[in-house]
């Protein structure tokens, strides 16, 4: 009998098998990250507790779960369209996502620590599914959101 890890939910499925294929988003990323961590002079991925992003032109971020106790991530005033890069970040507790383009927000609850969160200036335009990932989120304390709808796009 063979078992098959993709049966399995996302966030119990092995790293391998998350990995995407880089392209030039993501080696922007990567790039961005490495030189953040030369700047603050982190040699371990376990000394990063905050990574600063912003205004980086990123569309896509590489996958942020080596940042064990990763606590702060400002990626405000990028061109971002989603957030799957963030699923084994359980320390995170302040998350600054606004001025992007961000569409959807699956996976926000799998933050548990979470107790700031900027969402404002994005392109959310579905309230049941925003309010299905904020939910759950019982140590968020402060959130700044502003969803589209069709009156709001042509103002």
């Amino acid at each position: 009998m063979t078992w098959n890890v993709n049966h399995l939910p996302r966030a119990f499925q092995p790293t391998a098998t998350l990995a995407r294929a880089p392209g030039p988003a993501l080696e922007t990323s990567s790039r961005a990250v490495e030189d953040q961590l030369k700047i603050c002079g982190h040699k371990r991925d376990a000394d990063v507790f905050e990574l600063f992003l912003s205004q980086k032109e990123l569309t896509d971020v590489i996958d942020l779960s080596r940042f064990k106790k990763l606590k702060y991530l400002w990626l405000h005033h990028n061109k971002l369209h989603g957030i799957t890069f963030l699923t084994r970040n359980y320390c995170l507790t302040e998350l600054y996502l606004n001025n992007n383009a961000i569409i959807d927000i699956k996976g926000l609850h799998s933050l548990p620590s979470l107790h700031i969160l900027l969402l404002h200036h994005n392109e959310l335009t579905d309230i049941s599914a925003t309010v299905k990932e904020l939910k759950g989120m019982l140590n968020l304390k402060t959130l700044k959101l502003c969803l589209m709808t069709q009156k709001t796009l042509f103002l």
